[in-house]
């Protein structure tokens, strides 16, 4: 051995060089990102920006003549600290602020007599933006801002995949209420507490061929946890029913990959569970 001394230092060394392990020289392949399990995480932690009272969820699917649908709705995460947010102005624009549809005003649930809850438009695809405007229900500002938006062409697909709905139900009567409506309005949060039910829903089309679904439940790094067993859902959706009682405190994933003949899609929902 050498050894070098100095004051208050010293330092041991074996005598010749230090050589990597064959493991060392060479690894294993980095298996590349999930951008489906990515894209699903980074909205869990950032949906719509920074020091925002609210959750707001923007969906898409096919729509009509060439278009696609988008879909906006919103719910609180806390009480603002001077008034509470009762409406969302929603107003679609382009990247340099031109107005593509007219704005739609729309309210949280629980849904109260007529007043909408979710906002709809037919839009071109390509990119966009959204024009949001949270006010009281007096009609003051609270917030505004502008979130980009890419609105999905889906003419061409063979297959297409709308973006996955996800519903809550605190309670039996929630869940009834939620099975007699029509068209009921999907939640904007993904933060769940033990105690609640979830329905995942994936709207679809498939031009020709019956699809194979797979759904499961994984980990936040894409680890499979269980398969998830499809349940019987309007036409033209992939549904999931999950009661969350038996998760433990998390961060889950739900992936769902359909299937027709040759083409193949996948959509993953990531949402945490609390106490």
């Amino acid at each position: 051995n050498v050894r070098v001394k100095r004051p208050g230092l010293r330092v041991t060394a074996r005598r010749g060089y230090w050589a990597p392990t064959e493991a060392e020289t060479n690894p294993e392949p980095v298996k590349p990102a999930d951008p489906k399990l990515t894209g699903a995480l980074s909205e869990l932690v950032s949906p719509n920006g920074e020091g925002r009272v609210i959750d707001v969820w923007v969906g898409t699917e096919p729509g009509e003549a060439g278009h696609s649908a988008v879909h906006v709705t919103w719910e609180p995460i806390r009480r603002s600290t001077d008034e509470t947010p009762a409406v969302v102005e929603v107003e679609p624009v382009t990247r340099t602020g031109a107005s593509l549809g007219e704005p739609q005003g729309i309210r949280a649930l629980p849904r109260e007599a007529d007043a909408p809850t979710v906002a709809t438009y037919q839009l071109r695809p390509g990119p966009s933006a959204l024009r949001l405007t949270l006010r009281t229900a007096g009609g003051s500002v609270l917030d505004r801002w502008t979130q980009s938006l890419v609105v999905p062409d889906y003419t061409p697909a063979p297959l297409k995949l709308g973006t996955p709905r996800v519903f809550r139900t605190r309670s039996l009567a929630e869940t009834r209420a939620f099975e007699a409506d029509p068209q009921p309005t999907p939640s904007a949060s993904r933060r769940f507490r033990r105690t609640d039910r979830i329905v995942i829903d994936l709207p679809y089309q498939a031009i020709s061929g019956e699809p194979e679904f797979v759904a499961q439940l994984t980990n936040r790094d894409g680890r499979v946890l269980a398969p998830l067993t499809l349940a019987k859902g309007p036409d033209g959706v992939a549904r999931v029913v999950m009661p969350l009682s038996s998760l433990a405190p998390s961060t889950y994933t739900v992936r769902l990959e359909v299937k027709v003949g040759d083409d193949q899609g996948v959509q993953v929902v990531a949402f945490t569970v609390s106490q």
